[in-house]
């Protein structure tokens, strides 16, 4: 498996997702990547907060992955939010999720997020949609 450059390597990351094996398993996978740098948070409303604490400082969350269905701020609301605010219009998202259903994919596509992933995932796929999104949004 082929890390992932250097340049994303070094970013900082945000999971949001309501199950802690899934923020688990997922930061190993970025971890296999050459992720260094990742926060995790439980839900919507304190992925938001994250990103909002860490604006314009050198911990700056630079891509997020987020879980659509979390009983503390649906990821479509984590994604809206982050696109009301001027500063964070760039910010790269990638829904992570286990509903497949095409509406629920459009609606947050058209909120905002740049791309998506059905769990269960594969860490080159993950590899491969991270270097697209951040390639896109430069």
């Amino acid at each position: 498996m082929k890390a992932l450059s250097p340049e994303i390597s070094n970013l900082q990351f945000l999971i949001v997702d309501d199950f802690p094996s899934i923020r688990v398993m997922l930061s190993a996978s970025l971890k296999k990547l050459g992720v260094t740098k990742i926060i995790q948070a439980p839900g919507g409303n304190e992925g938001f907060k994250i990103i909002q604490e860490n604006f314009a400082k050198p911990n700056q969350i630079q891509f997020v992955i987020t879980d659509f269905n979390m009983p503390t701020g649906k990821g479509i609301d984590l994604i809206r939010q982050v696109r009301d605010v001027d500063g964070f219009a760039k910010l790269p998202i990638m829904l992570l999720t286990s509903q497949d259903e095409l509406e629920v994919v459009l609606e947050c596509v058209q909120a905002g997020a740049n791309d998506y992933m059905i769990k269960p995932w594969k860490d080159e796929e993950l590899a491969k949609k991270i270097t697209d999104i951040w390639t896109r949004n430069k």
